[in-house]
């Protein structure tokens, strides 16, 4: 169920079907990413699990709090580009 909050802030036609964007989870694979595949990559099923959950425990709180306390700033420049690249990645 959707918030009355979240509808006030886009109405449901106005939300653009597919901006990366608008996809919070995505810049938190890019840091898991970054960790998990680091030299040397992992060649082993093993590793790769043991790096992914090091990756993810080692996320910070105030990695989350950024990345979530951007997202207003996101979807501003979205609306301003008419469903365009906000101008981060």
């Amino acid at each position: 169920m959707v918030s009355k909050e979240f509808t006030k802030l886009l109405a449901k036609d106005g939300w653009p079907a597919n901006t990366p964007d608008l996809d919070p989870i995505g810049n938190i694979w890019s840091i898991i990413d970054e960790t998990t595949y680091k030299d040397p990559a992992p060649k082993m099923m093993k590793e790769l699990k043991r790096r992914l959950c090091f990756a993810w425990k080692n996320v910070t709180v105030d990695t989350l709090k950024e990345l979530t306390l951007s997202m207003p700033r996101h979807v501003e420049n979205v609306i301003k580009n008419k469903g365009g690249h906000s101008g981060y990645s």
